[in-house]
């Protein structure tokens, strides 16, 4: 199932009887702090993993990690900020690249999750979700899935192929745990894949949470569209 259809469908059920109802934004990354990471022979003054101090990035710190797998000389890169309020993917030819983003505080180490690791409310109203901008998606296939645990030790994920272009919208009520606690959230991340032969170029716009207040008809809808959740990438970031 492709997110961004997903997403689309679910974003119009939100604008059902809103009206000018206000949303309430909370910024996971802007993506301003410059960083990069780099799995490749030719890009040997790239670390594969990276913690970083980014006050643009919830919790103050953003971890970025890429694995790449094939015969290609140059491989998989993931960058922020360059340029300013832009995530960029991209891996060769014959690479399956795998990359990582996650929020969990300073915690020291770039791979593993620290589910304490942020203290973030992001309950909010019906009809939240996060949100971005697929700005570039060139060529080969991506996949791509929102993890999120919260500070008991609960999980939750969503995923699906990505589709190029436009803003994508993912509510939580697509997400796969019912009992998560979204008002108790110790980390974020952001996971993609490459799935074919031919090499991805991608880019996406900051992250934010955005709530929105929803009619009972919207409700209704979104309830439809969680049975639809898509299976995503169950490849855990190594711990």
């Amino acid at each position: 199932m492709d997110m961004k259809i997903l997403a689309a469908a679910a974003s119009g059920a939100l604008l059902l009887g809103v009206g000018q109802a206000a949303a309430a934004t909370i910024v996971i990354d802007s993506f301003v702090t410059d960083q990069q990471v780099g799995d490749a022979d030719a890009l040997p003054s790239l670390a594969q993993g990276s913690e970083l101090a980014a006050a643009d990035a919830v919790g103050g710190w953003r971890d970025m990690y890429v694995v790449s797998s094939g015969t290609a000389i140059s491989a998989t890169g993931l960058v922020a900020g360059i340029p300013d309020g832009v995530l960029a993917f991209n891996n060769a030819d014959n690479v399956t690249g795998q990359a990582w983003v996650t929020y969990d505080g300073n915690d020291g180490d770039a791979i593993a999750v620290d589910n304490l690791g942020l203290n973030l409310d992001l309950g909010g109203q019906p009809g939240s979700g996060f949100q971005f901008q697929v700005l570039r998606l060139d060529q080969g296939a991506l996949s791509a899935e929102i993890r999120v645990w919260d500070r008991t030790g609960a999980f939750t994920s969503f995923g699906g192929p990505i589709s190029p272009g436009g803003d994508t919208f993912v509510p939580f009520a697509l997400f796969d745990n019912a009992a998560f606690d979204w008002t108790q959230v110790g980390a974020i991340q952001f996971y993609a894949e490459t799935t074919g032969a031919i090499s991805v170029d991608a880019a996406i716009g900051p992250i934010t949470v955005e709530t929105v207040p929803l009619p009972a008809s919207a409700l209704l809808l979104l309830g439809g569209l969680g049975g639809l959740s898509a299976v995503g990438m169950r490849r855990r970031k190594r711990s």
